[in-house]
């Protein structure tokens, strides 16, 4: 029963990313149906097996059932061997194509290598392209906005990780981590100094808590931690302007905190960190803040609340944006 669950997932996984073929191959089945059925048919009539009740038929009927199924079963075989040949065509042309490309850019530069851990990407190779990326970040080979995009990419389709893949054309809970904790080793670095809010992080918690599923909760615990040390590797001035509430990473531990279904730990936690942030602006602003997300209402406006309930880490974190960024405020107050 289990591997026919896994050779069904596959399938419906399958199905979903090739429409035209999976709906070619359906017809191919159904034709093959057809013809077995009429083939039971033909030899129940004909009294081929001891049960079966009736006359035989006649030489013409054999020829033209004999007739009927062979051309139907050699249209069922040309059509599958067509489907076969595109869908192999497809992905030699699909080869090529990331061949060219890459062959398009001068070897020994960024372009190369950025291109080359994309390429991994596309063509379903995350665990390769993460450990190509960590040695080629840390020694500055791979700009920011490339690797989040390779972060993103792998965290993205934690879901999709299933154990009919072949090897390596799944992220599993391994890469899953090490891609999150190589964002959060790098957080700090994720943001321009010299370009007030010019940020890079991946796009799927960019405005909300975009994360599927499949990935554990270490790694969301590793993305939440990552926010924070992006939001406080910049003072309060590069980020806000006045007492305006920014945007990032406020909507991403709001829309974490409120998911339904997310681990509550890491409910919690974003809880915690927005909580603490939030804390940090005026009455004024805060309300109106609420005013244009309601829902945002449903978090404690204590950090504190959280303590015990979110991670040991993402409290500290929350702890430490409420005292820096409080300390902002009033340094900004008094300068006005």
């Amino acid at each position: 029963m289990g591997r026919l669950r896994r050779v069904t997932g596959a399938l419906r996984i399958w199905a979903r990313r090739n429409p035209v073929q999976s709906a070619g191959y359906l017809f191919l089945a159904a034709i093959a149906a057809v013809m077995l059925w009429m083939a039971v048919v033909l030899a129940l009539h004909a009294g081929l097996f001891g049960f079966s009740v009736g006359s035989s038929p006649e030489g013409e009927e054999l020829t033209v059932f004999a007739t009927f199924i062979g051309g139907g079963l050699a249209t069922a075989a040309t059509l599958f061997g067509t489907l076969l040949t595109a869908e192999h065509n497809a992905r030699e042309r699909q080869r090529l194509d990331v061949t060219s490309l890459l062959e398009a850019i001068p070897p020994g530069t960024p372009q190369r290598l950025s291109g080359t851990l994309s390429a991994t990407i596309l063509i379903g190779q995350p665990r390769v392209a993460i450990r190509i990326l960590e040695p080629a970040w840390d020694a500055g080979d791979v700009d920011n906005g490339t690797a989040t995009w390779i972060i993103d990419e792998i965290l993205a389709d934690g879901a999709l990780k299933h154990p009919y893949h072949m090897e390596a054309q799944f992220a599993d809970d391994t890469t899953l981590v090490e891609a999150a904790s190589l964002l959060l080793l790098h957080a700090k670095s994720l943001t321009n100094p010299t370009n007030r809010g010019e940020y890079a992080f991946p796009g799927h918690f960019m405005d909300g808590w975009d994360v599927s599923r499949g990935v554990p909760v270490l790694a969301k615990m590793f993305v939440l931690q990552a926010t924070a040390e992006v939001l406080l590797s910049q003072d309060r001035d590069w980020w806000c302007e006045g007492d305006q509430m920014q945007d990032f990473p406020l909507h991403v531990w709001r829309d974490c905190a409120l998911k339904s279904g997310e681990d509550e730990e890491v409910r919690s936690s974003a809880a915690a960190l927005f909580s603490a942030l939030r804390s940090c602006f005026s009455e004024t602003e805060q309300r109106r803040y609420e005013s244009r997300h309601p829902d945002a209402a449903l978090i404690e406006r204590d950090f504190r609340a959280y303590e015990g309930k979110a991670d040991g880490e993402c409290f500290e974190l929350a702890k430490e944006i409420a005292e820096k960024w409080s300390n902002n405020r009033v340094e900004t107050a008094a300068a006005a």
